[in-house]
This record gives structure tokens, C-alpha cells and sequence, in this order.
């Protein structure tokens, strides 16, 4: 799923302006600058103000919603897969149980031996302690069997238990990317609501001010100087409000991603902008200290892969498109999962398959929704899936690789890899 790609100083300072399109509508004011007194216009300006800064916490607590719902996304699908690998080995244990079981029947029953009776066992003996011998080889047998089909049974039983965990976990799954899909969609729209009142806003505080140094009889330039630097303070404190709450909003994704939720974030106090530009510098360094070691390990990886891949050139030019995308995509293994990242550093799900695809002259949008909106025409059969077919689930795309697996950029915590398929995912012939 394409993360909502939103400048945060861009998108913070755009509702702080915007807003005051809809003052405009809560307010009703005059709209007749002039026809409202000095007191009138500065209270209008001041109400702008508050509510822009109304606007961007909204604004903010929209993108902190969808950091929660993705991360939880992305967590389910570290679920489901977890989910699926033990279904996968509780049905290779069956299937184990079975031909063992199935060894054992066929030494019972060669040449028919499973059909002479006990009493036969005792009566063709030449003396009691042969019959003896007889009889407790043929118990031992009959105990092992007994033992093989117990053995078969518990299997099976656990093996359709965790078949269905597998299945709760996928359409878990689901659920929860339709969420994620609808908190990406919120703040879309909180920033296109945003930018089409930009305009209005930015006039009706242009009509304001020049009205005031009218009626106050002071120089229009001085006016609008001291108004803008009164709304420059003011967006300033709001970005770093945002900033830090958004960043708490990502520390706090991911301890979801791994399993430990961290409390949830207190609103940052205001009434000292010093403290909280140190704070805000400190945790901006850490982040780039992380994103240098994420850099790191995903340029060693991304060399790796170009080994891997140069090693199989020569093979791959005989194989099909289809095994040409497996062997090229797979070369990849290891690269770090980047929320909204299109590669080859780091990536979201979209952006490893349309960044494989593209390598193939084959252009795919960075979205997995998109990708199967342009290609709902390709589905195929899952019993006709063949390597290099796009697999797509809700807000999660990969590539086929054959033997019920495929390669996908998973999560933060599994990065990009080979799986097994979970779910009921959705087979599209994009190749081919």
C-alpha cells in the first residue's frame, strides 16, 4: 500500500492558510471589510489565526491515525504469513504421518499377511515358545500401527486448526487495509479540502489588513509586514507541534509493528518553542542515524543482489519473461521495507513490484489498489498461476514465484523476501 505522500511543513503550513476559507463559513462575517471597526477586523484576523491552528491539529491527528492503521496493517500481514508458515508445516507433518502410515500397511499387508488369523500364529508353532514369540511380534506390530494412526489423527487435527488461524489471520488482514485505506484517504482529503480554500483564505486576509491600515491610517506595507510576521510565528509553532507529534506517531508504529504498543503520545507543550526545538533536534538526529544504518545495510544488500543477479545473467536470458522477473525480483531479497519508498534502497510493496516491472519495460503504478484497478481485466485462475504473475491482496501486492510462494517487500520487520502465499490472493498475468 502507497503511503499518502504529504510534505509535512508543506501540509501543515497549507491548512494554517487554508483555514481561513472556513472561518469565512463558521464565523460569518462581514463580508465588507469596511464596514466593520478596527476591533471587528483584528478579531476576525485573530479568529483566522486560531483556527488555522484548529485545522492543522485536525490535519495532524488525521496523519497520526493513518500511521496507527498502516502500521497495524503491515503488522497483520507479518501475522498472516507467520500464520500460514505453520500451516504450511503442520500439513508437511500430515502428509509425513501418512507415508508412514502407509509403510507400515504395506508391510502388514505384503502377501496377504495381514490377514492370518492369531489362532494361526499359535497353532502353526512347532512349541509354545515360538507361538510365544509369535504372538508378541505380531502385538508389536499391530501397537505400531495403532501408533502411526494416532500420530496421523493429531496431525491432522492440528494441521486444521492452524489452517484456520491462517485464515482468520488473512482475513484479519483485509479488515484491517480497508482501514488503513480509509485513514490514507482522510488526510487526502483534510489536504485537498486544505489547498482548494488556499486561495479564498489568502485574499480575505489580504482585504482585512488592507482595510486596517486604512482605517488606522498606517503605511499598508508596514501593515502587511507585521501581520505576516504575526502569522509566520505562528505557523512556525504549529509545524513543530505537528512535527513532534508526528514523529511520536511513527515511534509509536513501530512498537505496534513490533508487538509492544507504547503509550499513546501527550500533546507536546507550547509555552517554551526553546525546549522544544532542542527536543525536536535531538529526535530529528536519531532519525537520521537510523536512516544512515538503514542506507547502509540496504546498499550492501542492493550489492549482494548485484552479484546474484550477475551471476545468473546468463541463465536468465534462456528462461521466460515470467522466470526472468522471479530471478530478477528474488535478487532483492533482503532490502529494507520503506513506507512510500519506490527503491532500489528501500521500498513499500508497490514500489518493489512496479520497480521490477519497470526494470522489464513494463510501467505499473506505485500503489497496490491502482495496480489492480489497470489490471482487474488480467486475473487468472489461481490453478493457472505461473511464476512472474503479480499477487495481489487487499492494500498488499507481490510476485508469483511458483510452489505456493512469492516475493514481496513484506514489512519493516521481514523486509523484502520469499514467502508462502496466505490468503485468497488475487492472480494477475500482467507479463506475458
Amino acid at each position: 500500500m502507497k503511503r499518502t505522500k504529504i510534505g509535512l511543513a508543506a501540509a501543515v503550513c497549507a491548512v494554517a492558510l487554508a483555514v481561513s476559507g472556513n472561518s469565512i463559513v463558521n464565523a460569518d462575517p462581514d463580508p465588507n471589510p469596511a464596514s466593520q471597526s478596527v476591533a471587528q477586523i483584528e478579531k476576525e484576523i485573530s479568529q483566522l489565526a486560531q483556527r488555522s491552528t484548529q485545522l492543522a491539529e485536525d490535519s495532524t491527528a488525521a496523519q497520526e491515525e493513518e500511521f496507527s492503521a498502516h502500521a497495524k496493517m503491515l503488522k497483520s500481514i507479518d501475522d498472516a504469513i507467520a500464520a500460514q508458515e505453520e500451516s504450511d508445516k503442520a500439513q508437511k507433518e500430515v502428509a509425513a504421518a501418512k507415508a508412514d502410515l502407509t509403510q507400515v500397511v504395506q508391510v502388514i499387508y505384503k502377501d496377504s499377511a495381514g490377514k492370518i488369523p492369531q489362532a494361526y500364529l499359535l497353532l502353526s508353532a512347532e512349541d509354545m515358545r515360538e507361538a510365544m514369540h509369535r504372538f508378541h511380534a505380531f502385538d508389536s506390530v499391530a501397537q505400531n500401527f495403532d501408533a502411526k494412526v494416532t500420530r496421523l489423527k493429531v496431525a491432522k487435527k492440528k494441521a486444521d486448526r492452524l489452517k484456520h488461524a491462517a485464515q482468520n489471520e488473512a482475513e484479519k488482514q483485509g479488515e484491517l487495509a480497508k482501514k488503513a485505506e480509509d485513514a490514507a484517504r482522510e488526510v487526502k482529503e483534510t489536504s485537498d479540502a486544505a489547498a482548494r480554500q488556499l486561495q479564498d483564505a489568502q485574499t480575505r486576509r489580504e482585504q482585512l489588513v488592507t482595510e486596517l491600515a486604512r482605517k488606522k491610517q498606517t503605511d499598508l506595507a508596514a501593515e502587511r509586514a507585521r501581520a505576516e510576521q504575526a502569522e509566520a510565528a505562528r505557523r512556525a509553532r504549529v509545524e513543530q507541534w505537528a512535527a513532534q507529534r508526528l514523529s511520536a506517531a511513527r515511534e509509536n508504529s513501530a512498537q505496534i509493528m513490533a508487538d509492544t504498543p507504547a503509550p499513546a503520545p501527550q500533546r507536546p507543550a507550547r509555552t517554551n518553542p526553546s525546549d522544544a526545538a532542542r527536543r525536536a533536534a535531538a529526535q530529528a538526529a536519531a532519525q537520521a542515524e537510523a536512516r544512515r544504518q538503514a542506507a547502509a545495510q540496504a546498499a550492501a544488500a542492493r550489492q549482494a543482489a548485484a552479484r546474484q543477479a550477475a551471476a545468473q545473467a546468463a541463465a536468465d536470458r534462456k528462461s521466460s519473461l515470467g522466470e526472468k522477473i522471479v530471478s530478477y525480483a528474488k535478487g532483492f531479497s533482503g532490502v529494507p521495507y520503506v513506507w512510500g519508498g519506490s527503491g532500489p534502497d528501500g521500498w513499500d510493496c508497490s514500489g518493489f513490484v512496479s520497480y521490477v516491472f519497470r526494470h522489464f519495460g513494463i510501467s505499473l503504478p506505485h500503489s497496490s489498489g491502482a495496480i489492480y484497478s489497470a489490471y482487474s481485466s488480467k486475473i487468472v485462475p489461481a490453478s493457472q498461476a505461473r511464476p512472474g504473475d503479480v499477487m495481489w491482496w487487499p492494500g498488499h501486492v507481490g510476485i508469483y514465484v511458483g510452489g505456493n510462494r512469492h516475493v514481496a517487500a513484506n514489512s519493516p520487520a521481514l523486509g523484502t523476501g520469499v514467502v508462502p502465499n496466505w490468503g485468497s490472493p488475487v492472480y494477475l498475468r500482467i507479463a506475458g
